[in-house]
């Protein structure tokens, strides 16, 4: 693995390997999460789906109330758009008790306000009372 992500021109930074803006990070040998299979040349990755990074993203923002894992959500909703599967998006978001907080996140993805520290840190204490 180190080979070939040197190859590609990433470098590690800790658990993760780093080119530019872009973070990989490679779990152990077992994955539980779905995953989608993704060629490069001739090597073949396992990914984890992007629901599942999503979901993590929103859990986070409620339950951490951390707001830049908010910020992670409305990019990454609105990088996705429609191409998501949301049956099974909200199932595990209504399993971690945040499908309250993905669908203001959506929202706020899809309106023109605009996103700060500020209104995500006001959308947690709506969502907390």
């Amino acid at each position: 693995m180190d080979q070939v992500f040197g190859d590609l021109g990433l470098v590690r930074a800790g658990r993760h390997w780093q080119l530019g803006d872009l973070f990989i990070e490679v779990p152990g040998h077992q994955i539980t999460d779905p995953t989608d299979t993704v060629r490069v040349g001739s090597s073949v990755f396992r990914v984890v789906r992007k629901e599942v990074l999503l979901a993590d993203r929103v859990v986070g923002f409620k339950h951490w109330r951390y707001t830049g894992y908010g910020q992670q959500a409305i990019d990454m909703i609105a990088a996705f758009g429609d191409d998501l599967d949301m049956g099974w998006l909200e199932e595990r978001l209504m399993q971690e008790g945040s499908w309250d907080a993905f669908q203001a996140l959506r929202e706020l993805a899809r309106s023109e306000a605009a996103v700060t520290r500020d209104s995500l840190s006001a959308l947690l204490e709506r969502l907390h009372h």
